[in-house]
């Protein structure tokens, strides 16, 4: 919450192709779910007017994977209601949401990581991370124009290796704004205690 003139302090995550996915999977699992079994009972048939058990199964089947899908993004929308990153009075609190080993990982296909997400449940997971500024490295943005990354250096991070990034499609302003606020508090202490302290979850770095 911005409690006083200066930079913002809560920085809110991009949600639109979280919102246009629920809406696909979310109708397809509906028509896959709906017609499947209405194929199987033969309450429908085919264009021969002849039963389409076939049909029906792999409909049926198609709207086990499509209801994940739409699980999956709801959680997400529901996930990034609040901010991503807020820029508190002790630190700097950055919202983790579905992180997985397959992060480090490059050119791994999205409908791969997509799977991995929802088969081991940690698409599912929200943490939220709190960096002190006295262990606050160093804030930077890197990368092309297509691709920029904000960098938060930590304690047992460096500047080949920082502690956090963030993809500037995970948030809606851009990120050399979000650097430049995090570094203006960083070096104002006077401004730091007009802000609102962290609460009680989440994980103290």
């Amino acid at each position: 919450m911005r409690l006083a003139v200066g930079p913002p302090t809560e920085f809110f995550a991009l949600t639109w192709i979280y919102r246009a996915s629920a809406i696909v999977t979310g109708g397809l699992a509906a028509f896959a779910a709906t017609l499947g079994p209405l194929f199987l009972l033969g309450l429908m048939k085919n264009a021969r007017d002849e039963p389409a058990s076939g049909a029906g199964v792999a409909l049926s089947i198609m709207a086990v994977p499509l209801a994940l899908a739409f699980a999956l993004a709801t959680a997400n929308l529901r996930a990034r209601r609040k901010p991503l990153l807020t820029i508190r009075r002790e630190g700097v609190e950055v919202v983790r949401i579905g992180e997985t080993a397959l992060d480090r990982v490059p050119f791994v296909p999205g409908l791969v990581r997509l799977t991995w997400l929802i088969v081991t449940g940690q698409g599912f997971r929200r943490r939220v991370v709190r960096i002190a500024w006295r262990d606050l490295r160093k804030v930077f943005v890197s990368g092309p124009p297509m691709a920029r990354v904000l960098n938060l250096g930590v304690r047992w991070g460096s500047e080949h290796e920082p502690g956090f990034a963030i993809q500037q499609v995970e948030l809606r302003r851009p990120l050399d704004e979000v650097a430049d606020a995090i570094r203006s508090y960083s070096g104002d202490a006077e401004a730091r205690a007009r802000l609102k302290g962290w609460g009680e979850d989440g994980l103290f770095l």
